[in-house]
């Protein structure tokens, strides 16, 4: 017999051919869902169905031999005290496994009496009582088991309730039910008020399901009204007809939030077969639902993090584009100021030769002399100016608005740009 704790391959071949899975699960505190993902982690082959039904009856039965092990294969298996005290958890891979091989999770079918009652059937019971079929619109303002079921039917819905709340606690999972919020969000991202919701919170997702019963309509007969004398040519009308609501007593149980999205989502009563026959299918409806929000919720934040990051890549690009810009910017129109303090210098230099060979003294016109120092000190700062630090970065102008009415300011800017671009093109040259 096996032990929990390091399973060889070796042990668990001989074992799982030797008595049944169920046995063997029992003896090491696990489910059958716990064993056979091991035995398929190990590469271990299982008998198939009708193994154990030819074996009892004395027909030759083959055994499949123990594969190779591969290089990339596990040799021994460590059961941790969380999987024999945690039960299967129905993981979906686990679950699709037994299903190719027909092997089907049992119903839970707990005693309640053993357990006893939940916390939260004690807590919000007596609410549900006095307030029988209008819970629903209970749950619109406070917290609230979502439970919507005419008296006759409360004890039963309790008593299903409470089996569904032990079911998901002996995997682990705690009920819980969740206060109207004001502020919610559907799941389209719409805010949206949201009523108190009942369920089970698995891998971060909240699975809400509801219990309520059938409704019909009944039409109720208008009373008796004593027979009155009238005039032969004056019409009564008949009474209008009333309705009520009636329950039939047959439960819905229902899976409200997130979106199935294919999956089943509902079991009612019909005819012989009741929801309690079919809780296995619901507890795996819930699992299989959770999983698959809680990919899709991975998938968003995949798909949120590479927009981030995309953006952060493309404002970083635009930052780099800028600066090099500011950098071309800087350095041409420093090299502009150098090729402005040289055309000054050169054009004094030629005043200079046409006052020598005119025979003019440009040192006895004091207005003219003012005038070319005035000049000179003027390339000077232009090429002062252009050979400074670098810190002191020159940006390109904003362009001007052109739509509108033009303040002065604006205006001399433009009337700047304009001479400053015909100097560039006529002057030095520069398109």
């Amino acid at each position: 017999m096996l032990k929990p704790d390091l399973i060889t391959r070796e042990e668990l071949y001989e074992a799982v051919w030797t008595e049944s899975v169920q046995s063997l699960a029992k003896a090491l505190g696990i489910s059958d869902v716990g064993l056979a993902k091991i035995c398929k982690k190990l590469n271990v082959p299982r008998p198939g169905r009708g193994y154990w039904a030819k074996a009892s009856a004395a027909r030759k039965v083959l055994k499949k031999p123990l594969p190779p092990l591969s290089e990339d294969q596990a040799e021994s298996y460590r059961v941790s005290l969380d999987a024999t005290q945690g039960g299967s958890a129905w993981s979906r891979e686990a679950l699709q496994h037994l299903a190719e091989e027909g092997v089907k999770i049992p119903t839970f079918s707990l005693d309640v009496g053993s357990t006893g009652v939940h916390p939260l059937i004690e807590t919000y019971r007596g609410t549900i009582e006095r307030a029988g079929t209008k819970v629903k619109e209970l749950i619109a303002e406070k917290a609230c088991l979502a439970v919507i079921v005419s008296p006759a039917q409360l004890d039963r819905s309790m008593d299903l309730l409470q089996r569904i709340f032990a079911g998901f606690e002996e995997q682990g999972y705690h009920p819980e039910v969740l206060p109207p919020d004001p502020r919610g969000q559907n799941q389209y991202g719409y805010s949206q008020s949201m009523p108190s919701r009942t369920g089970v919170r698995i891998k971060n997702v909240f699975v809400a399901f509801q219990l309520m019963e059938a409704i019909e309509t009944l039409e109720v007969p208008a009373p008796v009204q004593p027979t009155r004398t009238t005039r032969a040519n004056v019409y009564a009308p008949p009474p209008r007809p009333t309705y009520e609501q009636v329950g039939t007593g047959r439960l819905i149980l229902e899976i409200l939030d997130p979106a199935p999205h294919g999956m089943r989502k509902r079991w009612q009563d019909s005819g012989t077969k009741t929801i309690e026959k079919g809780l296995d299918s619901f507890f795996r409806a819930v699992m299989a639902i959770a999983e698959h929000q809680n990919e899709k919720e991975q998938e968003w934040e995949r798909q949120r993090n590479e927009e981030e990051e995309a953006k952060r890549r493309k404002q970083e690009a635009e930052t780099r584009r800028a600066e090099l810009e500011a950098r071309r910017h800087d350095l041409e129109s420093r090299m502009l100021d150098l090729q402005e303090a040289e055309a000054l210098r050169h054009f004094i230099q030629m005043i200079r030769e046409d006052a020598d060979r005119r025979g003019v003294d440009l040192e006895v016109d004091e207005e003219i002399r003012g005038w070319v120092a005035w000049v000179e000190g003027l390339a000077g700062d232009l090429e002062r100016k252009a050979i400074q630090t670098l810190k002191q970065r020159r940006h390109r102008t904003k362009e001007p608005s052109t739509a509108g009415y033009r303040p002065p300011d604006e205006t001399e800017t433009r009337l700047r740009g304009e001479v400053d671009l015909w100097r560039r093109r006529y002057i030095y040259g520069r398109r």
